[in-house]
């Protein structure tokens, strides 16, 4: 057939060539199942990777939280905070009668930096255990 110039032979052209039927093969038995149980596996060990991820996390964040948990302590004692806090359990009429002093005393000594450390690993810690325990839930692992 010649060159198509016009929209009528182009027309007539596609409507000569004859059709092409496909034969369709049906899939091996079991294909469908085999691919959903792998899917799921790799589900799984996603999850498994994760929950064991996070116990790492865990772990290094609870030793991380018992050292802040001792420079709090170290803190603590070294600028005087334990000193005024002993007074609020000694004597109690001198904290009494000068509450204010003695509360901005405790203020000033206090080792607020340790303690925001501390709470920002405990936070940590708290959180990682929560998603382990979310993941490896999901990946039905038993943590024994």
């Amino acid at each position: 057939m010649e060159t198509h110039r016009n929209y009528k032979n182009i027309r007539i052209y596609l409507m000569e060539k004859p059709y092409i039927k496909l034969e369709v093969s049906k899939p091996p038995e079991g294909l469908c199942e085999r691919v959903i149980t792998r899917v799921h596996f790799l589900e799984r060990r996603r999850e498994k990777r994760r929950a064991e991820t996070f116990w790492f996390v865990a772990l290094g964040t609870f030793a991380g939280a018992l050292v802040a948990c001792k420079n709090i302590f170290d803190a603590a004692a070294q600028s005087g905070f334990a000193k005024y806090a002993s007074l609020a359990f000694s004597d109690w009429s001198v904290v009494a009668n000068m509450w204010k002093t003695f509360a901005l005393s405790l203020a000033e000594t206090a080792p607020l930096f340790s303690i925001a450390v501390f709470a920002a690993v405990l936070f940590v810690f708290v959180w990682s255990v929560g998603q382990a325990l979310r993941y490896g839930k999901a990946a039905r692992l038993s943590f024994r």
